[in-house]
């Protein structure tokens, strides 16, 4: 599959959670839970995420089934690499990510 129709389909939230990815790709994410309290601090940044909308309280903090949803389709496409701890995008993710990267603008993320 082509970058420019991965990125084409994609959701906000997806596209927001591959630069999340490559942008901590040198110190792997934690997990779902850490991954999920990092996405709730950026949704509460962007106008392109409610954060009031995606997340509800859960037993260890803000939960998003969309969040979820997302990354299971970035597993899904390849794009992810499952490591024992955590995970890392692949190569082919962090191509992916560089494109989705490119949409967002710094004010957009401040």
């Amino acid at each position: 599959m082509k970058i420019e129709d991965i990125l084409e389909d994609a959701s906000p939230l997806v596209k927001i959670t591959l630069v999340l990815l490559f942008m901590k790709n040198k110190e792997k994410i934690q997990g779902k839970l850490w991954l999920q309290k990092e996405l709730y601090m950026i949704a509460k940044k962007l106008e392109a995420l409610s954060a009031e909308e995606l997340y509800e309280a859960h037993y260890f903090g803000q939960f998003s089934e969309s969040a979820e949803v997302a990354v299971e389709q970035i597993a899904m496409l390849g794009l992810l690499e499952p490591r024992k701890s955590g995970f890392n995008l692949s190569k082919f993710g962090e191509e992916v990510a560089e494109e989705a990267k490119k949409q967002f603008s710094p004010e957009s993320i401040h």
